[in-house]
């Protein structure tokens, strides 16, 4: 505990060391989330962690309200996934805090809107609230302070006439039975936004987001490719249909599935074979056998 102790007088010296110039101070803030990030990863104590995810959101949010525009570099952060539109109006922070029991995860983020007009810069904290199941928002928007939580890892801008669309991509370690991907949009109003617009088209169902969860023990492909312009992925399926509903027994089947994004919408298209898929014309699979899910060494 006195180690302990000792860590945090030191962390705090360093952060609130007075700085020669601007340039200094960032560099000093910057390599002073780089140690509290790799302390939210490698602490040996849940305690430990928290501690160091409370320092860091405080030192973070503090450093991006200072900025008056997306050109600090935060590389050196290895805990943080950042994310920026290609029409540099929107940038995404997230993180998360993995603990050391029960195999469970905190996550948080921060919003940032580049108000190029008035030439500001508004940054809004992401707050997660739990959910029982991500499937029951699948219909609805959300706000900041309705967060599901997740690490997002693609930021897709799209245009169709003078619209913008974003399109978010995340990452959720849901527990140690079941992972969840995470399709979503982003919207800008002023200097806020909403998560969530009926404009995933299956059929003749349209979705706010899509959420795809899964046996912990399966991997999913979920991403967006450039060079076909769709988001593609793996199509995910209980191993029966007995299970339907039970994501612990969902994984992928083998086959493709991908959304293409025309006049303001993602369309789904279904058995996609993403090695001959052209423009327009994408070509199905033949059909292959289900998954399988194995019993894992803890359910036993």
């Amino acid at each position: 505990m006195k180690c302990f102790h000792t860590i945090i007088l030191l962390s705090f010296a360093f952060a609130l060391s007075t700085p020669q110039s601007t340039a200094q101070t960032s560099a000093k803030t910057i390599e002073t989330l780089r140690q509290y990030g790799d302390s939210i990863l490698k602490s040996p104590s849940d305690t430990i962690r928290q501690y160091y995810a409370t320092q860091f959101t405080t030192l973070l949010s503090a450093e991006l309200k200072l900025q008056k525009q997306f050109d600090h570099s935060f590389d050196s952060v290895k805990n943080l996934s950042i994310l920026t539109s290609d029409d540099q109006r929107l940038r995404v922070l997230t993180y998360m805090l993995p603990h050391t029991l029960q195999n469970q995860f905190q996550y948080f983020g921060f919003v940032q809107i580049n108000d190029h007009k008035k030439k500001q810069i508004h940054t809004i904290q992401l707050k997660p609230i739990q959910y029982d199941t991500l499937q029951n928002i699948s219909r609805q928007k959300i706000d900041a302070r309705q967060w599901y939580g997740c690490l997002y890892y693609s930021l897709i801008t799209k245009k169709y006439k003078r619209n913008y669309t974003y399109t978010l991509i995340g990452y959720q370690p849901n527990n140690r039975l079941t992972t969840r991907k995470i399709i979503d949009i982003i919207s800008i109003k002023g200097n806020s936004f909403t998560l969530g617009k009926p404009i995933f088209v299956d059929g003749k169902k349209f979705f706010y987001r899509k959420v795809y969860e899964y046996n912990a023990q399966a991997s999913m492909l979920l991403r967006y490719d450039p060079a076909y312009k769709m988001i593609m992925m793996d199509d995910i399926i209980p191993d029966n249909t007995a299970h339907q509903g039970n994501y612990l027994m969902y994984g992928p089947n083998f086959k493709y599935n991908a959304y293409r994004f025309k006049k303001g919408k993602w369309f789904l298209q279904k058995d996609v074979d993403a090695r001959n898929t052209k423009e327009g014309k994408p070509k199905t699979q033949p059909l292959q056998k289900k998954f399988r899910i194995t019993k894992r060494p803890d359910q036993n």
